[in-house]
């Protein structure tokens, strides 16, 4: 009978000019290689190199980074355990995005800020002030008793665009979604229950 380790073994192939092992089987939707072992059908397979051939257990909270930022590596000398807020700044670091601390119109973030489920953030401010032009608006349509025109949206809150394809139309309420900001949000949930799990 195969082992998962000679099983894994056929699933990369070793690129001459970077030392990485590129995944030449099945991503998931970040990039990152799958892997089935021990019963565990969509195992990362970075992490399953990594305790192998390491023989270290990541402990838990812990994240593995790709030291040579190509997710689809899975060679265990380009891994390294740091903490999630490590990961996360060297992920920003290396694609030149740093954190940002005010809105675009210079409100400052600092204690203004709802947090959205992609891990975004709206200012408070800016929310209130638009809020406040909404309201207005209304009174000024309603004392000139002229009817509310139904609001048109041709984009979601993020911006993207309310096409057929990108509409998700659930089926107990038939309330509509943007396809793009729902998958979002179920990655974001997904990797956070992924990272409390045991």
């Amino acid at each position: 009978m195969i082992t998962p380790i000679e099983r894994f073994e056929e699933k990369y192939v070793v690129c001459p000019e970077t030392g990485c092992w590129d995944w030449t089987q099945s991503l998931d939707h970040n990039g990152y290689s799958r892997f089935r072992y021990d019963g565990n059908e969509n195992a990362p397979g970075h992490i399953f190199s990594y305790e192998y051939y390491s023989g270290d257990t990541i402990p838990k909270g812990m994240h593995i980074d790709h030291i040579c930022r190509n997710r689809q590596c899975v060679n265990y000398l380009h891994l390294e355990v740091v903490s999630p807020a490590e990961n996360n700044r060297r992920s920003r670091v290396s694609v030149n995005k740093p954190y940002k601390t005010h809105c675009p119109n210079g409100h400052s973030y600092k204690d203004n800020a709802y947090l959205t489920p992609n891990n975004g953030k709206t200012c408070k401010i800016c929310a209130a002030e638009r809020g406040a032009v909404r309201r207005a608006k209304v009174k000024e349509l309603k004392a000139r008793g002229e009817t509310i025109p139904p609001v048109n949206k041709t984009h979601c809150p993020r911006g993207h665009l309310k096409s057929v394809e990108n509409t998700y139309i659930k089926i107990s309420t038939g309330s509509k979604e943007c396809r793009v900001c729902r998958n979002t949000s179920r990655r974001v949930r997904y990797h956070k229950r992924m990272n409390t799990e045991d």
